[in-house]
């Protein structure tokens, strides 16, 4: 019980031991003597306290969000509102359970833990998911106050009101458990740059490791993770003997946590790999994109035409085992990226960092979907530029194209906020404050890693993994505060 004596606890006794003024004879004052000169302690639990902490209001009203777009999602579709592409291809591989070389196994073993308690409703999955990325609020609010802690409640709302994080959160797919993972990492990192140290160093690890066991799109991150650490730690002025041997662990430990996944997809494919999916997202995806933005060839078109050229590749009769046949897939992808020429590549992966940012969320919601339309892939045009703009002016569903064209203002609004926040973050760390130069070259960092490995595949979702660092930026540009100018680190993160 929480024991200090405040007003209210004043308010409290009067309320209690109030008297009749013996003087006047009548209801007086209401207050005894003797009960006003002893305060009274106040009642108000702990627990209760607890709840008023900006952060747990900040989980709480996070939390409310999204159960409030879950359950009107509910109300109007049933289960099918928190289905969408993929998400049939994870809700199979959970129920059937058995070994599977497509994806990483920490979400389809999310899937099946909740199947095995509650049975095979996708309900329970999705009421988990909400609170993770409500707990995803808070992640990202310590992050940002270990950067500076004015920004940590602005940076948690702006992600509690995130469109993306929303969307996502009611839908079977990876992005909220893996946002979780890559917003933890994003945080050990800078909480080791603050408070270098063996523990804060291998909490980067199993970060990363959690990242990497629910999606293998971190791998690439892992293997320049030393060199990354190592970036942060000059930029900051913080190099010293025990930094190489950090990045070491760091990275060694989060292969380390793997080391089940190889062995096992050795033991039961006969080959070493994470997964064997990275043959076919080459060849099906990077190609055929690449190619429609050198000659406007439609995606569909390139890619059953990669099928009919590599049609020996693709036979799975052909190779030893699925990572084989992933691997020369990628081997002729790669070939096949050469002949086309770097300035394709470097116009599809333009074309898909623009629409990364700038696309708005809102339409991957399921109310949105469910509008008939031709989808962006399908939508013709002469190229890439002409695809997007008959995409949003002469969309075949005028519905959908209002709210695509409201929405995407809105989301070029908060990227015009970020820009300005990058500026700003980025002067004041050149202008001294090396801790807080080395934190925004490290956000600047992960979100070209995150547009560089989607390439030029399309759409918000694929942006999920920057939001973390995005919800920081648009904190540097809302402030109107003068910045710290100090030349130290901040002293704490806590709120």
């Amino acid at each position: 019980m929480n024991r200090n004596y405040t007003a209210r606890g004043l308010r409290l006794n009067r309320l209690f031991h109030g008297s009749v003024d013996p003087e006047e004879g009548s209801p007086g004052r209401g207050v005894d003597n003797f009960a006003c000169d002893i305060p009274s302690p106040d009642l108000t639990p702990d627990w209760f306290m607890k709840l008023r902490s900006p952060l747990a209001l900040l989980f709480l009203a996070a939390l409310a969000i999204r159960a409030a777009a879950a359950t009107a999602l509910y109300v109007l579709y049933g289960e099918a509102g928190f289905m969408i592409n993929d998400s049939a291809e994870y809700l199979g591989l959970a129920t059937r359970g058995g070994p599977q070389n497509q994806f990483m196994p920490a979400y389809l073993l999310f899937l099946q833990a909740h199947f095995a308690l509650f049975g095979p409703s996708v309900v329970w999955p999705i009421l988990s998911q909400l609170i993770v990325d409500s707990g995803t609020c808070l992640v990202v609010a310590r992050f940002a106050g270990c950067i500076a802690p004015r920004l940590a409640l602005p940076a948690g709302w702006f992600f509690a009101i995130n469109p993306v994080q929303i969307t996502m959160a009611t839908l079977i797919l990876t992005e909220t458990v893996f946002v979780f993972a890559c917003a933890l990492t994003l945080w050990a990192i800078v909480h080791w740059l603050r408070t270098p140290g063996w523990t804060a160093a291998g909490l980067i690890g199993a970060a990363t490791g959690f990242g990497i066991a629910v999606r293998a799109m971190l791998v690439p991150w892992t293997l320049v993770l030393p060199l990354v650490l190592v970036f942060v730690a000059v930029a900051a002025r913080r190099f010293d003997r025990f930094v190489l041997g950090h990045a070491v662990l760091a990275a060694l430990l989060a292969f380390a946590i793997q080391t089940p996944v190889l062995l096992a997809n050795h033991e039961r494919f006969g080959g070493w790999g994470l997964t064997a999916q990275g043959g076919d997202y080459a060849m099906g995806w990077l190609v055929p994109l690449v190619l429609e933005a050198k000659d406007g060839t439609p995606h569909g078109e390139g890619a059953r035409m990669m099928a009919e050229r590599f049609a020996d590749v693709f036979d799975p009769g052909n190779h030893a085992n699925p990572f084989d046949r992933s691997r020369a897939m990628t081997r002729a992808a790669f070939d096949t990226l050469g002949e086309l020429g770097p300035e394709a590549i470097v116009k599809a992966w333009t074309y898909g960092a623009a629409i990364n940012l700038l696309s708005p969320a809102v339409i991957l919601a399921t109310p949105v979907r469910a509008l008939p339309r031709t989808g962006f892939y399908d939508t013709p045009g002469d190229s890439k530029l002409g695809k997007i703009v008959a995409f949003l002016f002469r969309n075949d569903n005028p519905a959908y194209a209002w709210v695509l064209l409201i929405a995407g203002l809105g989301t070029l609004t908060c990227r015009v906020i970020q820009l300005c926040g990058a500026w700003r973050w980025l002067r004041v760390g050149t202008s001294g404050n090396r801790f807080l130069l080395a934190s925004g070259l490290l956000c600047l960092a992960w979100i070209v890693f995150v547009l560089a490995i989607n390439g030029p595949v399309a759409s918000a979702k694929y942006r999920a993994p920057i939001e973390p660092a995005l919800a920081i930026l648009f904190a540097f540009g809302w402030s109107r505060r003068p910045l710290m100018d100090d030349r130290s680190p901040p002293p704490s993160a806590d709120l």
